[in-house]
């Protein structure tokens, strides 16, 4: 999203690189930055109360996706020749296995809640929903009374990063429709 985006340029791209003119970037700039957001090495955004973390390989990925794009924008405008992200050694992503909650496990939780959140845990844990298309769903889009009931998700809400502000988005993928 854009306000990603915002955030990844904000608080992982400006920070470590922003002292840099675009040109003085090159592969091995960009090769040391990948390995500082995985170190959580180097400072932060002045605006951000707290110290750099190490971030996963899939935000390193996601970083870098954006710094390439800006990068590409630049030889576009004709500020560089070669995109110094070309070639970056990424940290490999490694999948970790799902852990599914077995029955009784499912029960125990259901009875440890209060009555008011049991409807909607047990939504998520029958249906798969993520969190934001589950508390995004419209009445319209729920028809309880079809043989077999249906539920369409055209639509997830999300917080915009601790603003407090709810935004309605599309799904994450189109297999979530």
């Amino acid at each position: 999203s854009q306000y990603s985006e915002g955030n990844r340029l904000e608080n992982h791209i400006l920070p470590l690189l922003g002292d840099y003119e675009i040109d003085e970037v090159d592969a091995l700039v960009v090769q040391q930055w990948v390995a500082d957001l995985q170190a959580g090495n180097g400072p932060m955004s002045p605006t951000c109360k707290r110290k750099r973390r190490k971030l996963a390989p899939k935000t390193v990925g996601n970083c870098h996706g954006l710094l390439f794009v800006i990068m590409s924008a630049a030889i576009w405008h004709r500020l560089i020749r070669l995109n110094p992200c070309a070639g970056t050694d990424l940290p490999a992503r490694v999948r970790k296995e799902m852990r599914f909650l077995t029955d009784p496990e499912i029960a125990r939780l259901i009875a440890a809640l209060p009555a008011h959140w049991r409807p909607l845990v047990m939504l998520l844990v029958g249906t798969g929903l993520r969190w934001g298309e589950a508390i995004g769903l419209r009445r319209k889009n729920v028809d309880l009374l079809a043989k077999p009931p249906k539920l369409r998700v055209l639509e997830h809400l999300h917080e915009l990063g601790g603003t407090g502000e709810l935004v309605w988005t599309d799904p994450k993928s189109e297999m979530s429709r």
